[in-house]
């Protein structure tokens, strides 16, 4: 993971696709609960939102705001 991170933001980088700021440590620290919290409370949302977090169109959704973040 430490050395896959940076790599990866470096790709994304000279791509364009991602900010050539961005420290992988923060986004590493930044991504980890937005990935964990809708699946360890997928239940609870469920019941007081109404949004499933295990639908496929919602987990891309959700992926592709976690990937504009960085």
């Amino acid at each position: 993971m430490i050395d896959l991170v940076p790599a990866t933001l470096a790709r994304g980088a000279a791509t364009g696709d991602v900010r050539a700021d961005v420290d992988a440590l923060d986004c590493h620290v930044t991504l980890a609960p937005m990935g964990y919290y809708p699946v360890s409370n997928r239940f609870t949302l469920k019941a007081f939102v109404g949004r499933d977090y295990t639908e496929p169109s919602v987990i891309e959704a959700v992926t592709e705001l976690q990937v504009k973040r960085c």
